[in-house]
């Protein structure tokens, strides 16, 4: 009974970092901005892992495409832009630049945002 509550509590006691699967991040204790969502409504249900650079202030700076198992395009730069504005604790004591690596999920909508649309001048 013991383990059981234990895990229980071990569970809800990570659930802020649920989708930070590995880094420097991770290691060092550096949490996401409570208000930070994994999850993205689109066309297609899906997911991709981003490994991310984070600067002193809690900004990604880069996000790069390391798997996934969607096969649209816009599928992925949609993922790619919302890892682009996830927020982390910012801090001083923090290196310089961070790394994680992070996973986020699109889920299939019944009102997906509008196509892009795009201009050729």
């Amino acid at each position: 009974m013991k383990f059981f509550l234990v895990t229980i509590l071990s569970m809800f006691a990570l659930t802020t970092h649920a989708q930070l699967s590995g880094g420097a991040v991770v290691a060092e204790g550096r949490d996401v901005l409570p208000e930070t969502t994994f999850e993205v409504e689109g066309y297609n249900d899906g997911w991709a892992l981003f490994s991310l650079a984070v600067d002193r202030e809690g900004n990604v700076t880069s996000a790069q495409l390391e798997e996934t198992n969607l096969k649209s395009s816009i599928d992925r730069i949609e993922l790619k832009k919302h890892a682009m504005s996830l927020k982390f604790q910012p801090g001083t004591h923090f290196p310089k630049f961070h790394n994680a690596e992070v996973r986020i999920t699109m889920v299939k909508s019944e009102n997906p945002p509008q196509e892009l649309e795009i201009i050729i001048d």
